[in-house]
């Protein structure tokens, strides 16, 4: 489970979001935290929102190469894509979402060597006021 809050603001059927999620990332050399703001842009119909934007994410993992295990901290560019859909039958304020983050970890590290890092997420989302 993932905390995500996020706020939007649409007009003419334009949507601007801020997204901020947290994740805590447990193995078995610790708990890492990865933290990803999202600003995106995209379009908002009556019971479907569409956004594409650019991601950073600031991280502190555990990751162990075959030799050696460290902390690895750093701050990963990225761009991030969702779809809201939302229940008309629920006033639209009940719906669900579906998004994928792509970002550009590590770097020149002997424990995690730089390279995209995927992420996909899906649940459920609360609409706070108007449609």
């Amino acid at each position: 489970v993932t905390p995500h809050a996020g706020i939007a603001f649409a007009r003419d059927g334009w949507t601007v979001a801020l997204r901020d999620s947290l994740s805590l990332v447990p193995g078995s050399h610790g708990i890492g935290v990865n933290n990803v703001v999202a600003l995106a842009g995209g379009y908002r119909w009556p019971s479907l929102t569409a956004t594409l934007g650019v991601t950073l994410a600031q991280y502190a993992l555990p990751a162990c190469s075959p030799v050696l295990c460290a902390r690895v901290m750093g701050i990963a560019p990225g761009v991030d894509g969702a779809i809201d859909w939302f229940s008309p039958m629920l006033a639209g304020a009940l719906g669900v979402r579906a998004a994928v983050s792509v970002g550009w970890y590590g770097g020149q590290s002997a424990v995690l060597p730089g390279g995209p890092v995927v992420t996909l997420t899906a649940g459920p989302i609360v609409r706070f006021g108007g449609r």
